[in-house]
């Protein structure tokens, strides 16, 4: 079941990255149609890509979180849910986290521009935030929400024990 897990999850990673990177080569095609919004994008995207690989994956540690914090609350959510997806979109961007998927996007339009190398946003930029937004979003959530309803864990196993 886990392995099972883990291919799925791949895919759905990987299918992602594909298609934000197809998105970052429609921005560079584009670019000429709008100058001004081209050099919006590549500013953007050169201040998303340009933090060391620590500093990175902190970002990404945060982005992960709100995103495990965004898919927690999602079931109880209702009409709610397009609200709560563009304020935690608007936090991540406010707080200038790094997401893997978004931030491909970005790294994408300017390896394809010839102002990132492809070594330096697979390894300096995508990897670290990789990590980032898997700790954040399956260690650090899970920890702060077992510390939450660890009582209640313990209360209901030793109900069952006597």
């Amino acid at each position: 079941m886990l392995y099972q897990l883990c291919r799925l999850w791949t895919l759905v990673l990987l299918s992602n990255l594909v298609g934000a990177s197809i998105f970052g080569f429609w921005l560079h095609v584009t670019s000429g149609l709008q100058p001004e919004i081209w050099l919006a994008i590549r500013d953007l995207s050169l201040h998303a890509t340009s933090y060391p690989w620590g500093e990175t994956l902190l970002r990404g540690i945060g982005a992960g979180w709100l995103i495990a914090a965004l898919v927690w609350v999602m079931p109880n959510a209702a009409e709610s849910r397009p609200a709560l997806i563009v304020v935690i979109t608007y936090l991540i961007a406010l707080a200038d986290f790094s997401h893997v998927v978004a931030g491909t996007t970005e790294a994408a339009a300017i390896v394809f521009s010839g102002d990132l190398g492809l070594g330096r946003a697979a390894f300096g930029f995508v990897l670290p935030a990789f990590l980032g937004n898997i700790l954040g979003g399956t260690v650090f959530f899970t920890v702060l929400t077992w510390i939450q309803i660890r009582t209640e864990l313990e209360q209901d196993a030793h109900a069952k024990r006597g």
